[in-house]
């Protein structure tokens, strides 16, 4: 796995000091741009803001870093655009490089085309609080929604080959 310690790819960014009591990272292995803007604006309207954002852009032919440039005020985030395309061959191997960027001791794995609801890192915080011991994977409750944010009924998020029906995912915290 790669190591922001040795690897050069992973060298000269922001430090990467974890944040809050308990440091979370959100890592987003980065590649579409369609609704990337949408991803981070929903990281900019949680309620707790101690996290930190990870972008691992994987050699897009779009412009991420435009996309990224306006957040980078409002969100406590690390962009790094990648040198190689690994994802079109070994997407774990991009999401492993992607995590390498972070020291936080929590990690969350999370895609450039989806959403998050505002109370979602407080619920985790909650719910991290109460299970400290016996807790080390969480998942949270998903719903499929369109290119407008509209729920779209009877499409299991899960189901992943039903995820041509839809555009974006929404991360809930009931």
């Amino acid at each position: 796995m790669p190591n922001s310690k040795t690897d050069p790819e992973l060298q000269g960014g922001s430090p990467h000091k974890p944040n809050g009591i308990e440091g979370l990272a959100v890592v987003i292995p980065a590649y579409k741009v369609q609704h990337l803007a949408e991803t981070l604006e929903s990281f900019c309207a949680q309620t707790d803001p101690r996290f930190r954002v990870y972008l691992a852009d994987d050699c897009s032919p779009s412009d991420l870093e435009s996309v990224v440039a306006p957040f980078k005020d409002r969100l406590n985030l690390v962009y790094r655009r990648f040198s190689e395309n690994l994802g079109q061959t070994s997407l774990v191997q991009h999401w492993d490089r992607a995590i390498a960027m972070s020291e936080e001791p929590w990690i969350w794995l999370f895609s450039d085309d989806d959403v998050v609801s505002p109370d979602c890192i407080a619920r985790f915080r909650h719910c991290l609080g109460e299970a400290r011991e016996s807790m080390c994977l969480y998942r949270f409750q998903c719903e499929c929604i369109d290119a407008e944010g509209r729920s779209v009924p009877g499409v299991d998020p899960t189901d992943y080959p039903a995820k041509q029906a839809w555009d974006c995912l929404l991360c809930t915290s009931d």
